[in-house]
């Protein structure tokens, strides 16, 4: 009976530290779209690199909201959010991180501008920076983000 439950216990402990390793697997993919509003709808469409040369600091996570064809059949989003984080060594030590997104129209002319982090000095995340831009191909919607690090500016 003692050795039934021991394996028992066993058991449970080995499922128990699974079940940690699979939540902590998936927490750090969870909290970046969560940024966006958890349960919104926002998928991932996108990222983009914050570098300086070959150098990356960091990573502009793109995310859409209910997808629609265009005249053209090009991707067209309804609403479109941003989430700017340095790579999780430089977490912290990083400084004036900022993502920005505006759109443009055929003549090149800005129509929005939002942005989050200009003036401010974030060091761990910038953003979520929402947008509507339905009506607008992704090409279109201009997404940037930088960052410093050890006096020298990264970005996308």
């Amino acid at each position: 009976m003692k050795r039934i439950a021991k394996s028992l216990v066993a058991a449970a402990v080995t499922g128990v530290a699974l079940t940690g390793t699979v939540v902590a697997t998936t927490a750090p993919a969870q909290a970046v779209s969560d940024l966006c509003g958890p349960g919104y709808g926002y998928k991932q469409i996108g990222t983009k690199k914050i570098h300086r040369g070959k150098a990356v600091a960091g990573t502009l996570y793109i995310y859409g909201k209910k997808y629609a064809k265009g005249k053209y059949k090009t991707k067209h989003w309804w609403n479109t959010c941003i989430i700017a984080k340095p790579n999780a060594s430089l977490r912290g030590k990083v400084s004036h991180l900022q993502a920005e997104m505006f759109k443009m129209d055929n003549a090149g002319t800005i129509k929005h501008y939002r942005a989050d982090g200009p003036g401010k000095n974030y060091h761990y995340v910038a953003g979520p920076v929402y947008m509507n831009t339905y009506g607008y191909a992704q090409s279109a919607v201009v997404k940037n983000a930088s960052l410093t690090y050890k006096g020298k500016r990264y970005s996308t």
